[in-house]
């Protein structure tokens, strides 16, 4: 029975330390080789930790292992030792803590010392068997709960974030070590028993929550660095914008001199007052031609109409039939940070959407009261392909802080008392954003809109 309890626990271990080495693809560059090592490994891995069980005390033996996990993460990822320490340790700390809750627990509930536990060759298998296998689960808990890819990626850029758990998983496997090594003083007062098994859970708690705690700080860092990011690209499009209107309002100016201007010329021809009307040319400096552009008009709002002339623009470059009509109500405190976070991020997605479908590209804007409410809708057409994320939909840019566009339009139409609905039509390749915002009274000030 020994021999074949032994025999598991070196397969179970080497086949331990193969998913470790899988656990990381899609976070760290394998070596070339990695992929041809991988089931060689195992076999080292069971010749390693045998040769270690034979020929080696507790101690040197506990060093021996982790030197072992470390040498199998630098044999298979191309990195730097920040993330080999993390994953060794990770392991190595989750294997060992768990192996010593089970013996605790047997000496506890059996009334015996841990140093009478595990000094017998089936009870120290026994608990070794048990400690990587729930090991193994725990990791995979982990990663389910909360370490999934998204969250390791943004860890594993927080190079900070990864020292200082590194630092604390160092700090766990020593304070774990150091009562580990009672066995070897053949500590074997009973109380001796309850530290180990205390150690041992304290141990597990300790790297769960470190852990737990540094994935949602890197988290939380990244969003706020693509928050700012955001806001500062919405504050440079809002100047745009702002300048946009400027010269927007100077054409209709224009346009209304240049009527005023053409009826004068038109009053010298017929008064034939061919003198006066040299006169007046040679002031103008024949700086004015004889027809005039048309102004397509979108809002009665002055900064949303830079906005929406802008984006017909770009709708324009990619072949998109854009059509917008926007009227916000007069009672109606809508800010202009909000219009460009509500409206560029709509546009800017649905316009993407768009440039890359093969059919016909639609994009219609429309923006209106209904009873207490203002009603935007945005609707495009797009290829039926929607991904959602966690009960959100999800990105298909490339780059990290895009796909915040459609959060951020939540947050301020919430913050505004109103609510969003996304329809995906996917017969017929359409996409509508629907949100409806209650209108203020009429007495609040009224930001960003024409009178």
């Amino acid at each position: 029975m020994q021999t074949g309890l032994y025999c598991t626990m070196l397969v179970i271990y080497a086949l331990y330390i193969y998913s470790m080495s899988s656990d990381y693809e899609n976070l760290l560059e394998t070596r070339k080789y990695a992929h041809k090592l991988k089931y060689a490994l195992i076999l080292v891995n069971i010749l390693a930790w045998y040769l270690s069980i034979k020929y080696m005390g507790p101690i040197s033996r506990v060093g021996a292992t982790y030197l072992i996990i470390l040498i199998n993460c630098i044999i298979i990822y191309r990195s730097s030792w920040i993330y080999y320490l993390y994953i060794s340790s990770l392991y190595f700390t989750m294997m060992y803590a768990f192996r010593g809750f089970f013996a605790g627990l047997y000496a506890v509930i059996n009334d015996v010392t841990i140093i009478g536990t595990l000094t017998r060759s089936s009870h120290y298998y026994l608990f070794n068997i048990m400690g990587i296998l729930v090991a193994f689960l725990f990791i995979r808990v982990l990663r389910r709960t909360f370490g999934n890819r998204n969250n390791m990626t943004i860890l594993f850029k927080n190079k900070h974030q990864m020292k200082y758990l590194v630092v604390y998983q160092v700090l766990i496997i020593s304070y774990l070590m150091f009562i580990n090594d009672g066995r070897s003083l053949e500590i074997t007062f009973k109380w001796f028993s309850y530290l180990y098994l205390f150690t041992s859970a304290v141990s597990i708690a300790l790297l769960y929550l470190s852990l737990k705690n540094v994935i949602q700080m890197s988290a939380q860092a990244e969003n706020e660095r693509v928050s700012t990011q955001i806001m500062s690209g919405l504050q440079t499009k809002l100047e745009f914008y702002r300048s946009y209107e400027e010269k927007n309002e100077a054409l209709k100016k224009f346009k209304h001199d240049y009527i005023k201007m053409i009826r004068t010329v038109r009053h010298l021809l017929d008064t034939q007052e061919y003198e006066r009307l040299e006169k007046y040319l040679e002031d103008m400096g024949g700086a004015l031609h004889l027809s005039s552009p048309e102004i397509v008009q979108y809002s009665n709002n002055t900064l949303l109409e830079a906005i929406l002339h802008d984006n017909a623009e770009r709708a324009q470059s990619f072949d998109i039939d854009f059509n917008a009509l926007v009227s916000i109500p007069d009672n109606f405190a809508l800010s202009d940070m909000d219009i460009v976070r509500i409206f560029a991020n709509l546009i800017d997605n649905a316009i993407r959407a768009c440039s890359m479908y093969d059919g016909e590209r639609i994009l219609r804007i429309t923006g209106r009261k209904v009873d207490s409410w203002f009603r935007i809708e945005v609707t495009n057409t797009y290829d039926g392909k929607v991904a959602y994320n966690e009960s959100r939909l999800k990105t298909t840019k490339k780059e990290s802080e895009h796909g915040y566009g459609i959060v951020i339009v939540e947050e301020v139409v919430e913050s505004l008392g109103g609510m969003m609905n996304i329809n995906p039509h996917f017969q017929e390749n359409k996409f509508q954003t629907a949100i409806m915002i209650p209108i203020v009274k009429p007495n609040k000030k009224l930001s960003g809109t024409e009178s």
